[in-house]
């Protein structure tokens, strides 16, 4: 009888000094949390137990506080590159602002026709420059809404690309660049939208009117229900381009920095192709810089 007072009097001590010490932890769990929670640190919870369930309950809490921490560094990161733009694209709009006025009253004093038509030709390219400006600005906050949704048809691919190569006809004129192109005869249909895509091709052919080296190559073809698009050009060798972030919001190799740009240009282009079912790449192979864009043929072609 002796013998069993004595056994459960040493059950009930040890059990009363293991509550004793998942007490103590627990306040030096929560004296830690209090310190985590105040000042900044980058600290995880340490323990002196050695239990298979506070452990288990460690690790829980510890991937938790990583993640806390992870998300924290990255809405940090993205903020700063928010303030930044910010503040690029402020100082992107006013440059072509400044010059606008500064011709403008050039031109006002100006009396000789001929210089009254190279001051307002000028202006026109300024203008135009804005106006790109701020319709890629104004595009990409539009694709910052979820419910934003295209208007899909069917639409002919073949035409649309030319019409938009043609638009560029002046640019490629000054730049002395003649572009290979070549486009199937074959007309060629997908389930798309018209506005999307010219918005497209012509951040595509900008880009290259902006990085490239005397050469542009645009090709359509079309093999069975798949459609490629290609928009190739050399870059010198001087432009560093980073090939895995040329898709980010606001990227911009050191070359577009010098030609007022958003930063939004394959961003948005990456963004509507996928609204449209298509999907696009970009490579960069012994100074060539490659876009692969691809669509399904539309299956109403077919009727």
């Amino acid at each position: 009888m002796n013998w069993l007072v004595i056994i459960l009097s040493l059950i009930a001590f040890s059990s009363l000094l293991r509550l004793w010490m998942y007490k103590l932890h627990l306040r030096d769990l929560n004296k830690q949390l209090r310190f985590m929670t105040e000042y900044e640190t980058n600290m995880l919870l340490t323990s002196q137990i050695n239990s298979k369930n506070w452990n288990n309950m460690h690790v829980l809490i510890n991937t938790l506080i990583t993640e806390q921490h992870s998300i924290k560094q990255l809405y940090q990161h993205n903020e700063q590159t928010f303030r930044n733009t910010l503040t690029d694209l402020s100082h992107d709009i006013r440059t072509p602002l400044t010059s606008l006025d500064g011709y403008f009253q050039i031109l006002v004093k100006e009396k000789d026709p001929a210089k009254r038509r190279y001051y307002e030709n000028i202006i026109q390219g300024r203008i135009y420059v804005l106006k790109e400006m701020l319709e890629a600005i104004f595009m990409y906050t539009k694709l910052q809404n979820e419910t934003y949704e295209l208007n899909i048809e069917k639409v002919q691919l073949n035409s649309i690309l030319i019409d938009t190569i043609f638009s560029f006809y002046q640019e490629m004129e000054e730049q002395h660049l003649k572009p290979r192109i070549t486009i199937t005869e074959t007309p060629i249909f997908i389930e798309g939208n018209k506005e999307a895509l010219h918005r497209i091709f012509s951040n595509l052919i900008n880009n290259a009117l902006i990085h490239g080296k005397d050469s542009l190559e645009i090709t359509l073809s079309q093999k069975n229900e798949t459609i490629q698009l290609v928009f190739a050009n050399n870059i010198p060798s001087k432009y560093k381009v980073d090939i895995n972030k040329v898709f980010d919001r606001f990227y911009m190799s050191d070359s577009s920095r010098n030609n007022n740009s958003t930063g939004l240009g394959l961003f948005i282009t990456k963004e509507l192709t996928t609204k449209m079912q298509g999907d696009v790449s970009a490579e960069l192979e012994d100074g060539v810089f490659r876009m692969n864009l691809t669509f399904t043929a539309s299956q109403m072609e077919k009727s």
